[in-house]
C-alpha cells in the first residue's frame, strides 16, 4: 500500500508518465462526447492535460515518497510507468494495473489508462469546455492514481476504508466511499463522478 513508499519509510517510487501516444485517443474521448470543428482539442490542451494531471497525482499522493517524472533518460527496471495512449477492445474500461503487488515490492509495474473510453465523463450540456478539459484532466489523474494504487497493493474494497462506515453491519453507507481513490463502477462509482476529485482515505492511507 501508499504506506509502503510514506515519507517516513525506507521506501519510495519513482513514476514515469509516459505520455506516447495519448493524443488520437484523448481526441476520440472529446469527439465522441460531442466538440468538433473550433471545439476540437489543441496543442495548448494537450499540454494542459500532462501538465494538470502531474499536478493533481503530486496532490493525490502528497505526504509520500512518490516522485513523478514525464521523461525518462533510457528504459528503466526501477520506474512505475503509467502508459496514457494504451489501447484495449473495451468499450468500459477505463484502466488496468499490471498487477496488485503489496507496498511495492516490485518497482517496474506498468499500469494503462484508455483514455479513448473517458467520453462519458464530458458532458457539454452541462460544462463548459474549460470545465470540461478540467473534469477530464481530474478524472484521468484520478484514475491514473487508483490504477498506481493497485501497483502497490490496494484493491477496491479498500475504498470503504472511512470511519464512517463501521461494523458490525457496516452501516451507514450513503456513497462516500466514491470519494476514495480505489472506487470503481462496481462500489458505485459512476463515469459523471469521476470528473470529481478524489483522493486517499484512511484505510487506504494505512494498508
Amino acid at each position: 500500500g501508499v504506506l509502503g513508499v510514506a515519507a517516513s519509510g525506507a521506501q519510495a517510487a519513482d513514476v514515469w508518465l509516459d505520455w506516447l501516444g495519448f493524443e488520437p485517443k484523448i481526441d476520440m474521448a472529446w469527439a465522441m462526447a460531442g466538440y468538433a470543428g473550433p471545439d476540437a482539442l489543441t496543442a495548448s490542451d494537450y499540454l494542459f492535460f500532462k501538465h494538470s494531471v502531474k499536478s493533481k497525482m503530486e496532490t493525490i499522493y502528497g505526504g509520500y515518497s512518490v516522485t513523478f517524472v514525464d521523461t525518462v533518460s533510457a528504459p528503466s527496471t526501477t520506474h512505475e510507468k503509467i502508459h496514457f495512449g494504451s489501447s484495449t477492445s473495451s468499450t468500459t474500461a477505463f484502466g488496468a494495473p499490471s498487477g496488485i503487488y503489496w507496498r511495492n515490492k516490485r518497482k517496474d509495474d506498468h499500469a494503462h489508462l484508455f483514455l479513448k473510453n473517458f467520453s462519458p465523463v464530458i458532458l457539454p450540456g452541462s460544462y463548459t469546455r474549460m470545465e470540461n478539459l478540467e473534469r477530464l484532466s481530474t478524472a484521468i489523474a484520478g484514475t491514473a492514481s487508483h490504477e498506481l494504487g493497485h501497483n502497490m497493493g490496494l484493491q477496491h474494497f479498500d475504498a470503504y476504508g472511512l470511519t464512517s462506515i463501521k461494523a458490525p453491519g457496516y452501516g451507514g453507507i450513503t456513497g462516500q466511499q466514491n470519494g476514495s481513490i480505489m472506487a470503481t463502477g462496481p462500489t458505485g462509482l459512476t463515469s459523471a463522478m469521476r470528473g470529481d476529485a478524489r483522493f486517499f482515505n484512511q484505510l487506504e492511507m494505512l494498508k
